[in-house]
C-alpha cells in the first residue's frame, strides 16, 4: 500500500509540473508559429508578386506577339531578364496557338546537363519549334524541336540536329487553363524531369497574341528559406496549396524516378497523388504534416500528437499570397522547447524515486519474477499472430500456477497452429493429385505423431476402396536403431503387400474393408480396435490385406506391448459434403499399452482434433487438384479434337497437325537434354511444357476458316469440283458444231471431199487446243509468256449458249450474277455466243465481314487482304505461272497463320500459356524478318518458336499426303532446310540441334517411307554458315 502510495505522489507531481509546461509550451510555440508562418506567406508572396510582374512585361512584349518575333536574339535576351531575376525561375516559355514554341532553359543543375548532354561552357538551352503551316492557319502539323545550347552571352554554342520530341503546348493543361481565363494561372506541383526538382508552373494569356507565356519555378529556395526560419534543430515546417499539395518541407525530398514528367519532351506534368507526396521524404512527423494539410477542416489552434514515441506540438494555418491560398503547417518537438521544464521535472522525479526507492525495489524484484514468464508468453503470442515460427515455443516455469497454465497451453497452440499452417502450405503449393495425397498423408501422420497411415479413395458409391497414399512412419523417435529397423521393415512389408498405389479394396468382401466403409459413412471420427497377437497376414479377403499393410511386421512385443491396434477412420468429404474417400491412421502401440498401464499416451487427443480439422481442408484440396486435372485432361481432349478436325478436313493434310507435335516436343526435349553449346542453360518448367504443347497441336488451327477446295486444290480450275470438265464440254459442242458445219455443207452441194477435210482439221485444232488447257490445268510446269498467249487465243473461240445460265444456280450465285448483269433478263439475248475461257465479272467474290475479320485487322499483320477474296475467272486460274494457287488462294492458304494467332490470342490464356499465341504463331516467320505475317527477325522471337518453323518445315517437306507436291527423301530435306539456314530463313542454332540430336531418326522410322530414309549427310548441314544479315 505504502508503495501505491508513494507512486500516487510522484504521479501527481510529475502531472502537474506537465500541465505547466504544456500551458507555456501552447503561449510560446503560438507567437513562434504566427512569426514563421507570416514570415513564410511574405516568401511566397514575394515570389509570386515578382513573377507575375515579370510575366506581364514578358507578355506585353510586342516581339512575343508571333513566334516568328519572339525566336529574335533582342526577346531571347529579354526573357534570360527574367531567369536573372528570380532564381527559382527555371524556365520562361511562350506556346502559341500555331503549335510553335520557343524556350528558354537556365543549364543549373548537372542533372540537366547529363541528361541533355550540355557542352561544358553552355549556360542555357533554347529550345525552338516552329510550325509548318502559316501562322494565321488554324490546322497545322508541329515541326521537330532545334536544340541550341547558348553560352553565358547567349551565343550558340551547338545546335543539335531537328528531332521530334512529340510536343505540343496547346495540349498541355498550363496551355489551355491560361488560355482560357484572363487571369494568370498557378498549376499544381510536379518534378521537374530535367532539374530533378518539384516545382510549378505560372502562366497567363498574352495580351495581344494567341499565345500562352509560362513560368517554370523550382520551389527548393522556398524550403531553404523555412530551413533559416525553424528555431529548434527538429521543428518541421510544410507550405501547401489549397488542395493540400506539398510546395516546399524542412525535409529533404526524395525523388522518385517514376513521378519524374520531363514536359519538355511532352509527358504531362500530373499532379502529385497524396500517397506520392508522402512517399517525398522518409520523415514520419513529415507524413502528419502532410495529411493535416490536407485535412480542409482541421482546427488552427495546437494539436498534440506522437510519432515514433516523441510527442510533437503542430499547428495548421492559412495564408493567402498574391491572389493564392496556402496552409502552413509547423510541428515542434516538446522535449527541444521545453528542455529547461524537463530538467526541472527531472529533479522532481528523482527526489520522488529516491523517496520511494526502497519500495520499488521490492516491487521489481517481485514484478521480475512474475513479469518475466509473461514478457516470453507475450513475445510468443506475438509470434504467433505473425505466423513467425522461427523461434522456439518453450514452455515457460513461474511460481504462478495460472501463468504455467496458460504458457503450456500457448505452447501447445503454437505448436497445433504451425502444423496447420505447415500443411495448409503443402496442399496450396501442390497441384498433382498423386503427390498431393502422399504429401497430406506424410505430414499429417508427422503432425499427429501416428505410427503410419492409409488414405483411400471411394469408388462405386463407396463399394471399392482405391488406396491413394500409404506411408508407415514406425517410431516418433527417428534416431534409435530399434526405430529405423521398424521403419524400413514395415516399408518392406507394405511394399510387399500392396506393390503399387492403386489397389482396389472390395468392402462387400467383410473384414477390415467393410468396417471402414461403415465408419465412413458417419461425420464424426471412428476408432476402430483389433487384435494382432501373433501378427496378422495377408489373406485373400481385402479388408485383411488392408489391415496387414497397417499392421505389417508388428507383434503385441514390438507394437509397445499392447494386445491389440487401433486405427482412427476420419472421412474426406467434399465441398458437397459428399464422401470422396477417407484418411486412416495407426496409433502407436506404446499409446495403447500407456492406455492400459495407465501412463500418459503419445498421441495425445489434440492430436486426433488436428488431424479431423485437416480433413477437411485436405479433402477440399484433393478435390480442387482432381477437378484441375481433370480439366487439364478436358483442354487437352479439346486441343487434340481441333487438331484432328483440321486433319480430317483434308486427306491430303490428315496428319500434319499430329506430327508437327511430335517432332517439337522432341526438338524441345532435346535443347532441355543440351549440354553444351546455346541451349545448354535451356530448360522449361511444367506449365512451360504444357504450353509448348497446346502450341504445337494448336499451331495451324486457323486452317478451320480456310476452304477445304482451297487446301486440296490440285488443278488450276479446281474449286469444289473441277471445272475442266465444263471447259470440255465446250470444246464438244464446238466438235458437235464442227460436224454440224460437214453435214450442212454437203446438204447445200458443197464437195464432200472439201467439207470432211474442213471438219477434220476443225475437229483435230480443237483436240490439241483442249490438250493444251488441259495440260495448263495440271499446273505442273511454269506457264511461259508464249503459253499465255496461246491461251488467250483458244480463249476468243467463241460458242453457242442457248440456256439461261442463271437457271439452277444458288441465291448468292444469282445475286452476284444480277450484280454484274444490272441489265439481265432470261428473255434477251438468248443463244448467245461468249468466249471459250472468260474471266467474267461474277468469278469475282468480295470480301465478306465476320468478326474474326475485324478482330484481325486490328493487330496490324504485315500481311494485308487483297482486294477480292477469290478470283474464279478461267483465264485468270489457267494463267498462274506456278503452282495451282492463285495470289487470292495463297493469301487464303497464309492466311491461316494470322487467324491462328488472332484465334489463340482470343482465348482466356494464362501463366505460361500466355506465350501460346507467340509459340504457335511465328512458323512462317523467317529469321532475315522476310517471313509472314508479322515479318519478325530472329532476335524477336523466342528459342520455342524458332524450334516450331524447324519442326514445321521439315514436316512438310517430308509429309507424302500432299497433292501438290510428292514427299522429299531425308538427304533432298536437308540440303533444302540447309539452303533456308543459309538464307536466315531457319534458325541456326535450333536446326543445328534437330539435326545433330538425331530427332529426326525416330521420326523417320515411325511416319517416313522406307525409301526417303537415304543417310542424309548431316555432317554438310552443321558445316553451314548463315549469310551476315544486315543490321535490324
Amino acid at each position: 500500500m505504502f508503495g501505491l502510495t508513494a507512486v500516487f505522489v510522484l504521479l501527481s507531481i510529475v502531472l502537474f509540473v506537465n500541465n505547466r509546461t504544456m500551458s507555456i509550451v501552447d503561449g510560446a510555440s503560438q507567437t513562434l508559429f504566427a512569426h514563421m508562418a507570416g514570415e513564410s506567406g511574405a516568401a511566397i508572396d514575394k515570389s509570386l508578386t515578382s513573377i507575375d510582374a515579370l510575366s506581364m512585361l514578358v507578355a506585353a512584349d510586342p516581339q512575343a506577339v508571333a513566334y516568328r518575333d519572339a525566336v529574335q536574339p533582342s526577346f531571347i535576351k529579354r526573357m534570360r531578364v527574367v531567369l536573372d531575376a528570380m532564381p527559382v525561375v527555371s524556365a520562361v516559355y511562350i506556346g502559341y496557338e500555331n503549335g510553335g514554341f520557343v524556350l528558354l532553359r537556365r543549364l543549373s543543375s548537372d542533372a540537366v546537363r547529363r541528361h541533355l548532354a550540355a557542352p561544358d561552357e553552355a549556360r542555357f538551352l533554347l529550345e525552338r519549334i516552329a510550325p509548318e503551316a502559316d501562322e494565321k492557319s488554324s490546322h497545322v502539323s508541329v515541326t521537330a524541336a532545334t536544340l541550341t545550347f547558348l553560352d553565358d552571352g547567349l551565343h550558340p554554342i551547338l545546335i543539335s540536329p531537328p528531332s521530334s520530341l512529340g510536343y505540343d503546348p496547346r495540349a498541355r493543361d498550363w496551355y489551355r487553363h491560361a488560355r482560357a481565363q484572363s487571369k494568370p494561372i498557378l498549376t499544381d506541383p510536379y518534378w521537374f524531369y530535367a532539374t530533378g526538382e518539384r516545382g510549378i508552373t505560372f502562366a497567363r494569356r498574352l495580351p495581344h497574341g494567341d499565345g500562352v507565356l509560362g513560368i517554370d519555378l523550382g520551389l527548393a529556395d522556398l524550403s531553404m528559406k523555412l530551413m533559416r526560419l525553424r528555431n529548434t534543430a527538429s521543428t518541421a515546417l510544410l507550405i501547401a496549396n489549397a488542395r493540400g499539395d506539398v510546395l516546399a518541407t524542412t525535409a529533404e525530398a526524395v525523388t522518385p524516378a517514376s513521378d519524374v514528367a520531363l514536359h519538355a519532351h511532352g509527358a504531362a506534368p500530373e499532379p502529385i497523388s497524396p500517397a506520392t507526396q508522402e512517399g517525398l521524404t522518409a520523415s514520419p512527423i513529415m507524413h502528419r504534416m502532410m495529411r493535416a494539410s490536407r485535412d480542409t477542416v482541421s482546427s488552427t489552434g495546437p494539436q498534440r500528437i506522437t510519432v515514433e514515441g516523441h510527442r510533437w506540438t503542430m499547428r495548421v494555418m492559412p495564408v493567402s499570397a498574391s491572389g493564392w491560398l496556402f496552409r502552413v503547417v509547423l510541428a515542434t518537438p516538446d522535449d527541444e522547447v521545453l528542455a529547461e521544464e524537463r530538467r526541472m521535472v527531472a529533479i522532481l522525479e528523482m527526489i520522488s524515486l529516491l523517496a520511494v526507492f526502497v519500495m520499488l525495489i521490492v516491487i521489481r524484484f517481485t514484478a521480475r519474477r512474475v513479469s518475466q514468464p509473461l514478457v516470453a508468453i507475450s513475445r510468443q503470442a506475438e509470434a504467433l499472430n505473425a505466423f513467425d515460427f522461427s523461434g522456439a515455443m518453450r514452455k515457460q516455469h513461474s511460481p504462478v500456477t495460472e501463468i504455467e497454465t496458460l504458457s503450456g497451453a500457448l505452447h501447445a497452440a503454437g505448436a497445433t497452429l504451425q502444423r496447420f499452417v505447415e500443411i495448409g502450405r503443402t496442399l496450396a503449393a501442390e497441384r498433382d493429385p498423386d503427390r498431393l495425397l502422399a504429401r497430406l498423408l506424410d505430414e499429417t501422420v508427422h503432425a499427429t505423431r501416428s505410427n503410419g497411415g492409409v488414405i483411400v479413395l471411394t469408388e462405386d458409391d463407396g463399394v471399392h476402396f482405391r488406396i491413394g497414399a500409404r506411408t508407415n512412419a514406425g517410431s516418433n523417435d527417428p534416431g534409435t536403431s530399434e526405430a529405423t529397423d521398424r521403419q524400413r521393415n514395415a516399408s518392406m512389408t507394405i511394399a510387399r503387400v500392396f506393390g503399387t498405389e492403386g489397389m482396389a479394396v472390395d468392402t462387400r468382401a467383410g473384414g477390415l474393408g467393410e468396417r471402414i466403409r461403415d465408419a465412413l459413412q458417419r461425420h464424426a471420427a471412428t476408432q476402430l480396435s483389433w487384435p494382432i497377437a501373433g501378427g496378422v497376414s495377408a489373406g485373400s479377403v481385402p479388408g485383411e490385406t488392408l489391415l496387414a499393410a497397417l499392421t505389417a511386421g508388428r507383434t503385441p512385443e514390438n507394437h509397445g506391448g499392447a494386445p491389440t491396434s487401433r486405427l482412427q477412420v476420419i472421412a474426406l468429404r467434399n465441398r458437397a459434403n459428399e464422401l470422396i474417400g477417407g484418411m486412416l491412421l495407426l496409433m502407436h502401440g506404446d499409446d495403447i499399452a500407456a492406455n492400459v498401464s495407465g501412463q500418459s499416451p503419445r498421441t495425445v487427443p489434440g492430436d486426433l482434433d488436428l488431424a479431423r480439422a485437416l480433413a477437411g481442408n485436405a479433402a477440399i484440396a484433393l478435390e480442387t487438384a482432381l477437378l484441375l486435372k481433370s480439366r487439364k485432361a478436358l483442354l487437352d481432349g479439346v486441343v487434340r479434337m481441333i487438331a484432328e478436325a483440321i486433319d480430317a478436313k483434308s486427306p491430303h493434310t490428315s496428319g500434319h497437325c499430329q506430327r508437327v507435335p511430335v517432332l517439337m516436343q522432341a526438338l524441345v526435349q532435346a535443347a532441355c537434354e543440351a549440354k553444351h553449346g546455346p541451349y545448354a542453360s535451356f530448360s522449361l518448367t511444367p506449365d512451360d511444357w504444357e504450353a509448348v504443347e497446346v502450341a504445337s497441336w494448336l499451331h495451324d488451327c486457323g486452317k478451320l476458316t480456310t476452304a477445304e477446295y482451297v487446301i486440296d486444290k490440285a488443278t488450276k480450275l479446281e474449286t469444289l469440283a473441277n471445272r475442266i470438265h465444263e471447259i470440255r464440254m465446250r470444246f464438244e459442242v464446238l466438235k458437235a458444231h464442227a460436224h454440224i458445219d460437214y453435214w450442212r455443207a454437203v446438204a447445200t452441194g458443197a464437195l464432200e471431199t472439201e467439207a470432211r477435210a474442213t471438219r477434220d482439221q476443225a475437229l483435230r485444232s480443237l483436240d490439241d487446243d483442249f490438250a493444251f488447257v488441259a495440260h495448263c490445268n495440271e499446273g505442273g510446269e511454269s506457264m511461259q509468256p508464249e503459253h499465255v498467249d496461246r491461251l488467250r487465243t483458244i480463249a476468243r473461240r467463241r460458242w453457242t449458249r442457248t440456256l439461261d445460265d442463271m437457271l439452277g444456280t444458288s441465291r448468292d450465285e444469282r445475286a452476284r450474277m444480277a450484280h454484274c448483269r444490272a441489265d439481265h433478263t432470261p428473255a434477251i439475248g438468248l443463244p448467245r455466243e461468249e468466249p471459250l475461257l472468260a474471266d467474267r465479272e461474277e468469278h469475282i467474290i468480295g470480301h465478306e465481314p465476320n468478326a474474326l475479320s475485324e478482330r484481325e485487322a486490328r493487330f496490324g499483320f504485315r500481311m494485308k487482304p487483297l482486294p477480292d477474296r477469290m478470283n474464279l475467272g478461267e483465264l485468270h486460274n489457267l494463267s498462274i505461272e506456278r503452282g495451282t494457287l492463285t495470289p487470292e488462294e495463297r493469301f487464303e492458304i497464309n492466311r491461316h497463320i494470322t487467324r491462328t494467332i488472332v484465334m489463340l490470342e482470343g482465348l482466356p490464356l494464362n501463366g505460361a500459356l500466355k506465350n501460346v499465341p507467340e509459340y504457335a504463331g511465328g512458323h512462317h516467320e523467317k529469321m532475315d524478318g522476310g517471313g509472314y505475317p508479322r515479318g519478325l527477325t530472329r532476335n524477336q522471337m523466342s528459342p520455342i518458336a524458332r524450334m516450331m518453323a524447324v519442326s514445321d518445315v521439315f514436316e512438310a517437306l517430308t509429309a507424302g499426303d500432299r497433292p501438290y507436291k510428292k514427299a522429299k527423301p531425308l538427304s533432298e530435306a536437308f540440303k533444302i532446310m540447309g539452303k533456308m539456314k543459309r538464307d536466315n530463313h531457319l534458325d541456326p542454332d535450333s536446326l543445328d540441334l534437330f539435326v545433330s540430336s538425331g530427332v529426326w531418326r525416330s521420326y523417320a522410322s515411325r511416319f517416313l517411307m522406307p525409301w526417303q530414309d537415304d543417310n542424309p549427310d548431316i555432317a554438310d548441314i552443321l558445316a553451314i554458315t548463315p549469310r551476315e544479315r544486315s543490321a535490324t
